[in-house]
Protein backbone atom coordinates (compact mmCIF):
# COMPACT_ATOMS: atom_id res chain seq x y z
CA UNK A 1 0.00 0.00 0.00
CA UNK A 2 3.01 2.28 0.69
CA UNK A 3 4.51 1.82 -2.28
CA UNK A 4 1.19 2.71 -3.82
CA UNK A 5 0.65 5.89 -2.59
CA UNK A 6 4.63 6.99 -3.72
CA UNK A 7 3.54 6.22 -7.16
CA UNK A 8 4.46 9.23 -9.39
CA UNK A 9 0.72 9.27 -10.97
CA UNK A 10 -0.55 9.60 -6.97
CA UNK A 11 -0.55 13.44 -5.39
CA UNK A 12 -3.11 16.40 -4.26
CA UNK A 13 -4.46 19.31 -6.25
CA UNK A 14 -5.37 22.82 -5.39
CA UNK A 15 -9.17 23.52 -5.11
CA UNK A 16 -10.61 26.80 -4.87
CA UNK A 17 -7.53 28.25 -4.45
CA UNK A 18 -6.94 27.13 -0.96
CA UNK A 19 -7.86 23.05 -0.40
CA UNK A 20 -5.48 20.53 -0.97
CA UNK A 21 -7.85 17.68 -2.32
CA UNK A 22 -6.72 14.11 -3.65
CA UNK A 23 -6.10 13.83 -7.51
CA UNK A 24 -8.32 11.31 -9.36
CA UNK A 25 -5.48 8.08 -8.71
CA UNK A 26 -5.35 9.38 -4.87
CA UNK A 27 -9.20 9.30 -4.68
CA UNK A 28 -9.09 6.03 -6.47
CA UNK A 29 -6.50 4.29 -3.96
CA UNK A 30 -9.14 6.07 -1.06
CA UNK A 31 -12.04 4.07 -2.54
CA UNK A 32 -10.22 0.97 -2.26
CA UNK A 33 -8.40 0.89 0.61
CA UNK A 34 -11.20 3.48 2.70
CA UNK A 35 -9.91 7.14 4.07
CA UNK A 36 -8.82 5.60 7.21
CA UNK A 37 -6.55 3.52 5.96
CA UNK A 38 -5.01 6.10 3.90
CA UNK A 39 -4.69 8.56 6.38
CA UNK A 40 -3.30 6.39 9.40
CA UNK A 41 -0.05 5.44 6.56
CA UNK A 42 -0.08 9.29 5.79
CA UNK A 43 -0.05 10.21 9.69
CA UNK A 44 2.85 7.67 9.63
CA UNK A 45 4.72 8.30 6.26
CA UNK A 46 4.96 12.53 6.50
CA UNK A 47 7.41 12.27 3.53
CA UNK A 48 5.10 10.58 1.43
CA UNK A 49 3.13 13.71 2.08
CA UNK A 50 6.16 15.89 1.23
CA UNK A 51 7.00 14.14 -2.29
CA UNK A 52 3.33 15.30 -2.69
CA UNK A 53 4.24 19.06 -1.92
CA UNK A 54 7.54 19.05 -3.28
CA UNK A 55 5.78 18.28 -7.27
CA UNK A 56 3.27 20.76 -6.14
CA UNK A 57 5.75 23.76 -5.15
CA UNK A 58 8.04 22.85 -8.09
CA UNK A 59 4.81 23.53 -10.52
CA UNK A 60 4.41 26.69 -8.63
CA UNK A 61 7.83 27.49 -9.43
CA UNK A 62 7.05 27.03 -12.86
CA UNK A 63 3.57 28.46 -13.43
CA UNK A 64 5.52 31.70 -11.33
CA UNK A 65 8.15 31.70 -14.44
CA UNK A 66 5.65 31.27 -16.91
CA UNK A 67 3.22 34.32 -15.58
CA UNK A 68 6.12 36.89 -14.97
CA UNK A 69 9.04 36.39 -18.17
CA UNK A 70 6.65 34.70 -20.27
CA UNK A 71 3.57 36.34 -19.58
CA UNK A 72 1.31 33.03 -20.26
CA UNK A 73 -2.03 34.23 -19.26
CA UNK A 74 -3.22 31.17 -17.91
CA UNK A 75 -0.06 30.18 -15.78
CA UNK A 76 -1.06 33.75 -13.88
CA UNK A 77 -4.35 33.18 -13.65
CA UNK A 78 -3.96 29.99 -11.25
CA UNK A 79 -1.37 31.96 -8.91
CA UNK A 80 -3.46 32.91 -6.21
CA UNK A 81 -4.55 29.27 -5.77
CA UNK A 82 -0.54 28.26 -5.36
CA UNK A 83 0.29 31.52 -3.52
CA UNK A 84 -1.78 30.69 -1.00
CA UNK A 85 -0.21 27.02 -0.95
CA UNK A 86 3.54 28.31 -1.29
CA UNK A 87 2.40 30.16 2.36
CA UNK A 88 1.00 26.87 3.55
CA UNK A 89 3.89 25.12 2.24
CA UNK A 90 6.75 27.01 4.09
CA UNK A 91 5.28 26.36 7.34
CA UNK A 92 5.17 22.49 6.59
CA UNK A 93 8.92 23.25 5.92
CA UNK A 94 9.06 24.65 8.97
CA UNK A 95 8.07 21.64 10.97
CA UNK A 96 4.08 22.52 10.63
CA UNK A 97 0.76 20.91 9.75
CA UNK A 98 -0.62 20.89 6.57
CA UNK A 99 -4.30 19.72 5.71
CA UNK A 100 -5.46 17.60 2.93
CA UNK A 101 -9.20 17.38 2.31
CA UNK A 102 -9.37 13.76 2.03
CA UNK A 103 -13.15 13.72 1.82
CA UNK A 104 -15.20 16.58 2.27
CA UNK A 105 -15.92 17.02 5.59
CA UNK A 106 -12.98 15.51 7.24
CA UNK A 107 -9.13 16.99 6.94
CA UNK A 108 -6.36 15.20 7.54
CA UNK A 109 -3.78 17.33 9.17
CA UNK A 110 -0.48 15.99 8.57
CA UNK A 111 2.86 17.18 10.24
CA UNK A 112 6.40 16.84 8.09
CA UNK A 113 8.36 16.35 11.83
CA UNK A 114 5.30 14.52 14.05
CA UNK A 115 6.83 14.49 17.68
CA UNK A 116 4.59 11.27 18.55
CA UNK A 117 3.06 9.19 15.82
CA UNK A 118 0.16 7.02 16.68
CA UNK A 119 2.44 3.73 16.55
CA UNK A 120 4.64 5.13 18.78
CA UNK A 121 2.50 6.34 21.37
CA UNK A 122 0.02 2.35 21.33
CA UNK A 123 3.89 0.81 21.95
CA UNK A 124 4.83 3.67 24.78
CA UNK A 125 1.63 3.18 26.73
CA UNK A 126 2.06 -0.93 26.01
CA UNK A 127 5.06 -0.26 28.09
CA UNK A 128 3.90 1.61 30.36
CA UNK A 129 0.81 -0.92 31.36
CA UNK A 130 3.62 -4.08 31.07
CA UNK A 131 5.93 -1.58 33.60
CA UNK A 132 2.91 -1.14 35.96
CA UNK A 133 1.82 -4.68 36.30
CA UNK A 134 5.50 -5.55 37.58
CA UNK A 135 4.96 -3.84 40.69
Amino acid sequence: MIENLRDKGIGLEIRNDIDLIPNKSLSTLIGMYSKDVVSDILEENPSIVDGWLAKLHKDFILKKSACEIQNDTTACFDMKGFEVFERNYNGWINGGYIKIMIDKNNPLWVCKNPVKTKISLKLSNQDSMSRNNIF
